[in-house]
Parts: C-alpha cells; sequence; structure tokens
C-alpha cells in the first residue's frame, strides 16, 4: 500500500501565477495595501490643505477689495468738511489724495469741450467720509432726528436752493444738510463761495456726494452714483425729508436716481417747483417732523349749493380754480347741486375741470365730484343730515374735510395757508399734543360772535399768553386766535372731530325719539348758521374745543364773504335742535347790511410776508382764547368749564345717572360718552339709563318700571 502524500492533489498548484490577471477588487486590495498608510493619510490632508488654502487665498481677495471700497468713504481724514470758512480755502485734503485727470482710456476734454461721459467703472466716494463723521453730533445714528438734507446736482438748482437753505438753518429748528451730487467739478468750497455771500450766515451742513471721474461717469453710473450715495447718507443721518429742486431743472439721472433710492428708503421727497423757491419759503419755519409728514394730509373741499340762486358760486368756483397748487396735491372737490339747477351755474360746471393744470396730480385722473339733490330738505334735521352724509373721513388723523359757503371766495394763497397750518399744528414735534382740543382752521376772520350780534374784539400782541411776540412785534395790529366762535364759510374741519359730529348727530337725532328725554340747547346762536353747524357749538362747549382764527398784515385775507348774497341752504324751520326760534325760509334772498370786504391776499405776495411774527406760526398755548361770549380765557379754563357742561348734559340730555358718569370712556371720533340708552347701557362705568327711558315703546307706565 503506497504512503500518504503529503503533496497538493490540485494540478494547478504547481503552475506559475504568470498568465493569471488579478481583477480590480484585487487591484484595488493590493494597491491599498502597497501604499503605507502614514502616506495615503498625507496624500488625503495634502488635496485638503490645498483646497482651504485656494478658499482662503479668494477670501482675502474678496475682503481686501470690500476694504478698498468702504474705506474711501470711511476713512477720516484732517479738517472738516462739513463746516466751511470761505476764507480758510479747502477744508480737506481729500483733493490731494483722489485720482485726478481722466480715468485710465479716456482723453482730458480740449477747447472748454463737455467730457466724454462713458466712464462705467467702480464708484468711489473720496470726499463723503469726513462730513458725514464730523454731523456725528446731531444724532443722525437714531431714525428720529432733526436732520433735514438738500440734495442738489446743478448748478443752476444750487443757486435756486441756497436762499431757502439758509433761511431754514438760521431758524434753527432743524439740523440742515446739503449734499452735492452729480457731474460738476467744481470744488465744494469754490461752490458755497459762489452762492453764499460772506456777510450772510448760512450754518448749514455740507457734503460733497460726488464720486471719483464724475464728469466722465455715464448717465447709468452717475444714477448709481446718487442712489449709492444716499444710502451712505441716510446710514449716517437719517434724514427725516429730502428737499430737491424742480425735475425740469435739475439733471434727470439725479432725479430719477434720488427718488428711487428714497422711496426705497421711505423717506419723503419734496420738490420745489421750477421757479417758486420764495413761494416755497414758509417751508423753513416748520421743523424735521412736519417735513417728514409732507404728503400725509388728505384734504376734501365739500360745496352745497342752494337751489334757485346761485349766490357767488361762480365766484367761489373761479378762485378754487384759479388757486395755487404747485408743488402740492389738489384736494378733491364735490359739490352738491340743489334739485333746481341755475342755468349760468350749470353752464360753467359743464366747462369746469378738476384738479386744475398746476399741482402735483394735474395730470391725473378728475378727483370731482358732482352730486344733485332729487327733493329739497323737510326740515333743518333733514338738511344737516344730508350736508354731514356727504363726507366721512378715511383715516381719522390725516383726513380733513374743508366747507365752503357759496358767498365766499379764496386767495390763491389758501391751500399754502393750509398745508403750512396743518404741518405745524397737527405734524409738528408737540403739535399733535397741542392740537388735542382744536375742532379746525378758519380761513376767514368772523365778523361777530356766536349770537351774531356783539362785534368782534380785535386782538393783539399783548393778548397773547406769551411777552416774547410784544417784544419783538410791537407793530402787529391782528394776532391769530382760538375761539368757540362758529364761523362756517370757509372752515377746515379735522377728520377725528368730524366724524365727532357725525356721532353727535346721530346720539341727538336718537335721543330726539323720545320727547321727554331731549331738551333745547342752551347755547345762543345766531339765525345765519346752517342746519348742520347748529350742532356744532353745543359740542364745542361740552368737549372745551375751539376754532384757530387766522390773522394777516393790513387788510388782507385769506377769504372774503359777500355777506350781501344768500348763503344758506334751503332749510326748512321746525328743529329740535333750535333754542325754539322759528328759520322760515324768506320768499327773497336775505339782504344783510353793507360791509366792509377785505382784500385777498394776491398770488404776487409771498405768504411768508403776508403773514405776521415775519410768518411764524405761534404755538397753540401762546394763542389768546375767546369764548362764545368774547371773553378773553386763560389757558386750560376751556377745558375746566366743558368737563361741567358735560356732566350736566349728561344727566339732562344724555339720559344716564350723575354717579360715575366722569369714568367712561372718551374714544376718538365719538360721543358715546355722553349718552346713554337703555339698561343695555349699564357698564363698568357706572352709567345707567335714566328710570323710565326702558319703558318708552313697551306700553307700561314709566313710574312702575321705576319702581
Amino acid at each position: 500500500m503506497p504512503g500518504r502524500s503529503y503533496m497538493p492533489a490540485d494540478e494547478e498548484l504547481g503552475k506559475k501565477d504568470d498568465d493569471h490577471r488579478p481583477t480590480a477588487y484585487a487591484w484595488n486590495i493590493w494597491s491599498r495595501y502597497s501604499i503605507p498608510a502614514w502616506r495615503r493619510v498625507t496624500r488625503w490632508r495634502r488635496r485638503r490643505l490645498l483646497f482651504f488654502l485656494g478658499y482662503f487665498c479668494l477670501l482675502c481677495v474678496l475682503y481686501w477689495e470690500l476694504d478698498f471700497l468702504w474705506s474711501a468713504i470711511s476713512e477720516p481724514s484732517t479738517g472738516d468738511a462739513a463746516s466751511w470758512d470761505p476764507d480758510s480755502g479747502s477744508s480737506s485734503n481729500t483733493y490731494e489724495t483722489e485720482p485726478t485727470g481722466p480715468p485710465t482710456g479716456f482723453r482730458a476734454p480740449k477747447n472748454g469741450d463737455l467730457p466724454v461721459r462713458e466712464y462705467t467703472g467702480p464708484i468711489v466716494f473720496h470726499r463723503l467720509a469726513p462730513s458725514l463723521r464730523a454731523a456725528s453730533f446731531t444724532f443722525g445714528y437714531h431714525p428720529s432726528n432733526r436732520n433735514v438734507l438738500f440734495a442738489v446736482s446743478s448748478l443752476k438748482s444750487v443757486s435756486t436752493l441756497m436762499p431757502i437753505i439758509c433761511e431754514m438753518a438760521n431758524w434753527n429748528r432743524n439740523h440742515v444738510h446739503v449734499a452735492v451730487m452729480g457731474r460738476v467739478d467744481l470744488p465744494l468750497a469754490a461752490l458755497q463761495e459762489i452762492n453764499v455771500s460772506k456777510n450772510d450766515a448760512c450754518p448749514a451742513l455740507w457734503h460733497d456726494a460726488r464720486p471719483d471721474y464724475a464728469e466722465y461717469s455715464s448717465d447709468a453710473r452717475a444714477e448709481s452714483a446718487v442712489s449709492s450715495a444716499l444710502s451712505h447718507i441716510n446710514e449716517y443721518l437719517h434724514p427725516q425729508a429730502v428737499i430737491v429742486d424742480d425735475e425740469v431743472a435739475e439733471d434727470a439721472f439725479f432725479s430719477k436716481g434720488i427718488r428711487s433710492r428714497a422711496q426705497a428708503l421711505r423717506i419723503p421727497i419734496i420738490e420745489i417747483p421750477q421757479g417758486r423757491g420764495q413761494s416755497f419759503a414758509w417751508i423753513t419755519r416748520l421743523d424735521a417732523d412736519s417735513l417728514r409728514n409732507w404728503h400725509k394730509p388728505n384734504v376734501e373741499i365739500v360745496v352745497s349749493l342752494p337751489s334757485y340762486h346761485s349766490g357767488g358760486v361762480l365766484g367761489l368756483l373761479r378762485s378754487l380754480q384759479e388757486a395755487d397748487y404747485s408743488g402740492m396735491k389738489p384736494p378733491r372737490l364735490t359739490v352738491e347741486l340743489g334739485s333746481e339747477v341755475d342755468p349760468s351755474v350749470a353752464q360753467f360746471l359743464d366747462a369746469f375741470s378738476w384738479p386744475p393744470e398746476s399741482g402735483e396730480a394735474s395730470h391725473g385722473s378728475s378727483s370731482l365730484t358732482i352730486r344733485r339733490r332729487i327733493t329739497e330738505p323737510k326740515d333743518q334735521e333733514d338738511a344737516a343730515v344730508r350736508f354731514l352724509e356727504l363726507y366721512y373721513p378715511n383715516k381719522l388723523a390725516d383726513s380733513y374735510i374743508l366747507t365752503l359757503t357759496a358767498n365766499v371766495e379764496l386767495s390763491p394763497l389758501y391751500c399754502h395757508y393750509l398745508k403750512y397750518a396743518l404741518l405745524e399744528y397737527r405734524y409738528s414735534t408737540y403739535g399733535e399734543r397741542d392740537s388735542v382740543d382744536l375742532l379746525g382752521l378758519s380761513l376767514e376772520r368772523p365778523a361777530a360772535l356766536l349770537d351774531g350780534n356783539t362785534e368782534l374784539p380785535m386782538l393783539r400782541p399783548a393778548d397773547m399768553h406769551t411777552s416774547r411776540y410784544v417784544d419783538a412785534f410791537p407793530e402787529e395790529t391782528s394776532v391769530p386766535f382760538l375761539s368757540q366762535t362758529v364761523d362756517t364759510h370757509a372752515v377746515l374741519f379735522f377728520g377725528e372731530k368730524w366724524a365727532e359730529l357725525h356721532s353727535f348727530a346721530r346720539n341727538r337725532i336718537a335721543k330726539r325719539s323720545d320727547p321727554s328725554e331731549i331738551a333745547t340747547s342752551t347755547v345762543e346762536i345766531s339765525d345765519s348758521l346752517p342746519a348742520w353747524a347748529v350742532l356744532m357749538p353745543e359740542l364745542m362747549q361740552l368737549r372745551g374745543y375751539s376754532l384757530l382764527y387766522p390773522a394777516a398784515k393790513g387788510s388782507l385775507s385769506l377769504a372774503t364773504v359777500h355777506r350781501e348774497l344768500k348763503d344758506g341752504l334751503d332749510e326748512a324751520a321746525d328743529s329740535p335742535w333750535t333754542t325754539g326760534r322759528d328759520r322760515e325760509i324768506p320768499e327773497q334772498p336775505i339782504q344783510r347790511k353793507p360791509s366792509t370786504e377785505t382784500s385777498l391776499i394776491p398770488r404776487s405776495r409771498y405768504l411768508h410776508v403776508a403773514l405776521p411774527f415775519h410768518g411764524e406760526l405761534p404755538d397753540i398755548s401762546h394763542l389768546p382764547y375767546l369764548s362764545s361770549s368774547g371773553e378773553i380765557l386763560a389757558p386750560g379754563n376751556a377745558s375746566v368749564s366743558a368737563a361741567t357742561h358735560a356732566d350736566q348734559f349728561r344727566t339732562t340730555v344724555g339720559g344716564c345717572w350723575s354717579a360715575n358718569r366722569n369714568d367712561r370712556k372718551i374714544e376718538a371720533g365719538s360721543t358715546d360718552d355722553l349718552f346713554c340708552f337703555g339698561p343695555s347701557e349699564e357698564d363698568d362705568s357706572g352709567y345707567e339709563a335714566v328710570p323710565g327711558a326702558e319703558a318708552e315703546g313697551t306700553g307700561l307706565d314709566p313710574a312702575d318700571v321705576a319702581s
């Protein structure tokens, strides 16, 4: 038996492996284990390090480029470009460090030719940083401040706006900044020396916001530079408003760039109409808060015409159409016609267009509304309701209604005055607080007190609640004043107060449904008041409201009334709101006693020149306050008297218990705190209905219900 073999039995085992090719998997395994481990780690880390090194170099390049561009506008420089002394020459050495001459690839102009404006390179502001840093004392880092910016591009605009710039700076209500943009290559000091006299004080802060190679810039680059400059200025200054010259007088790229960026930054743009710089000098008296709200007031004019006669409506409509609305949005106009229309009025309205050609919205859609009554009012209450329903404010805080009678005629500057007074008394820093008890603004000085017979006293600076105007303006013979006297010929009512009058009329009519709960008004009024205004003196007495009456130099006025013409609506008598005197409609127009009519302020007269105190509007707290009887009240006395009248009114007319009546909350545009209607009015304020009121209409005896 043969012995056991220790050699493998497979015949392939003794064959060489040269003809066996390893598979891909085997090769990978062989390669992996054929390279030392330390070399594999080093190769992977080397690739990763090279990747991160390249990424880091890219970040360094980007950072260096961004830092270079930012340093062009943020690096400090010796000198102060915000302040300027015409005798000290250049206020900064940036003119020596920035590039001079044409950019690469461009030739300097010869023989006075304009440079080729095709440069589109990066925008760098070499001269803007010093003045922005020097203006830090104006607290521009805070969104709410006193900064107002004048932005100019052309040389003509600089000379046009310079008087307004210096006058606003001298009034010292704002920090006035001037930013020079555009392609003008004159140094900033030269621009100031040309436009500002050495003898005139002009403490404005100047900023050179022109980029490098400004005169060679293409239109697109110049527009982009204007937008970028405004963004940088906004970061440092947060201007409350930007004032510019007329779009026609300015460079096209400037107007487009400044408007687009201001809209994006929500900065209001105020445009001075071409050639009307002095006409707008009154804006120099406004503070930054007023200018920030330049576009907020929304005014609507309401004219209600009686039937059968035109009165002076043609003169009224002509004065409205010929007034100056340049630089402002014209008000909306609503004309209510009677059931019978005078042919001359109908013919005039056929050719009447609104808004007029002047104004911001002159090329837009028509803002004229014509209404015509089908039937005449049955009584004064019906007439009042119809008139009050002609308008209701959309936004209580920014809506206003100007009511005009048919026999009034307005000055061409009436819209300028209303804009000026609204911005000052409603939107200035302290205006919103001081105008809480202001019902509206009148354009005409009343001829008599509320009774229609007592002549209005002439007020002088000595009657004001401050000695400032007596010392500074002793020659003034007329001053604006507050009064509870109602004159409805030309009055601008505030939106929340008009809504409150709506509420008061609605509650008074609701109370009239129960004759035992209604009381006649205790306020002595004139028979000449229209029906819708009969409730106004009572509301003013209950709330302590007053109207502001204007003043003008000499015999000029903002509105004149032709008192020989009939001005009332077609209203019948028998109104529950009157004091019992019948007011019948006469067959012939009312013939009033001849009176001296004041002359209107002409268009050629500047508003700030026609108003007393150099065009300054005194604070409301400084104005004299006339009661309905003609007495001059001390500040605060009207509010105390109003609280007493309101307490009495709630119990005698409003149907409320006397207990806890002072705890009722007063809401804007509402008079519900003065009235109680049935047991549903019992609330946390302590108000309850008058005993027996809930029995009305139930057939029950009020005495049984009360018990």
